[in-house]
């Protein structure tokens, strides 16, 4: 059930007078689509960049999830940062899970879409990383994230909107070893390159939604639709794809180091301790 922003109704009961938040539609300038399962350890992080760099609210369709995420994110609920979506589908037999999740940017394009200039399409282990003038304008706020992708992307030639490599960055630990702090900061803990970056196969999306009719892969757009395909750093910015690597794998290349990053680790450790000392207990580690 969908309530719009000018709708008093927060909350509606079921027959069983169980309490189902409500979700609102309101404007934003951009914001980002992902699909979310037991993601309570990494998605604090993930937020909290993002908005410093100038997201301004997170779709996150909440697909089966076992971590009570929607209390977790209890302030930035209340505080109209985040819009959790349940989607407890599963997909017809012998078909491909990617099915949920083509439905479910289809409700944020045809629910949330409407209500915004710019929309992210990507997951929460990828990090949008803007080249140092871009970084420098927003970190200043000379200019804001939508204002420089209207600039460098303009709606009469990429109306669809702008597509991004999509780099991997590995971490050369277990998932466990990770997580094991009380903070993330995947800045800090995953740095090593790999060779060779193979960035072109797996990209992301920033999309004007108002120009787009149908969203089936997150990848590339539809044929038809204009954008800008294949954008890097060195033109605007790129993906940064965390996944933990293997000790002795092929490719392992632990003294190649991207410390890009490292730059906006102090703030962001400083955000993530606030979040937890301020809004919720110890998370917990699965």
């Amino acid at each position: 059930m969908i309530k719009h922003e000018n709708e008093n109704s927060k909350t509606f009961s079921t027959s069983t007078s169980k309490q189902i938040r409500v979700y609102r539609r309101r404007e934003h300038a951009i914001s980002i689509y992902t699909m979310i399962r037991n993601k309570r350890n990494e998605i604090i992080d993930w937020i909290e960049y993002h908005r410093m760099i100038g997201i301004e609210h997170f779709y996150l369709y909440d697909h089966l999830s076992e971590d009570q995420i929607d209390i977790f994110l209890k302030y930035y609920l209340d505080q109209n940062i985040v819009t959790i979506i349940k989607w407890p589908f599963r997909p017809i037999e012998n078909q491909h899970w990617n099915m949920i999740q083509s439905a479910s940017m289809n409700h944020a394009l045809k629910n949330f879409g409407p209500f915004n200039k710019w929309m992210g399409y990507f997951d929460i282990d990828e990090y949008f990383q803007l080249n140092s003038i871009n970084e420098q304008l927003i970190l200043s706020k000379t200019k804001s994230l939508d204002q420089l992708l209207d600039q460098s992307f303009p709606e009469t030639k990429f109306p669809g909107g702008v597509q991004f490599y999509n780099c991997p960055i590995s971490c050369f630990l277990s998932q466990n070893e990770i997580l094991s702090s009380r903070h993330l900061n995947i800045f800090q803990k995953c740095n090593s390159i790999v060779e060779p970056q193979d960035c072109s196969t797996r990209t992301k999306l920033f999309i004007r939604p108002q120009n787009v009719p149908l969203m089936q892969n997150i990848h590339a757009l539809e044929h038809g639709i204009v954008f800008s395909a294949h954008n890097g750093l060195s033109n605007f910015g790129q993906f940064r794809h965390y996944h933990y690597g293997i000790v002795g794998a092929k490719g392992d290349q632990r003294a190649k180091f991207d410390n890009s990053m490292d730059k906006f680790i102090v703030n962001l450790t400083q955000r993530i301790s606030l979040f937890y000392r301020t809004h919720c207990s110890e998370p917990k580690i699965h």
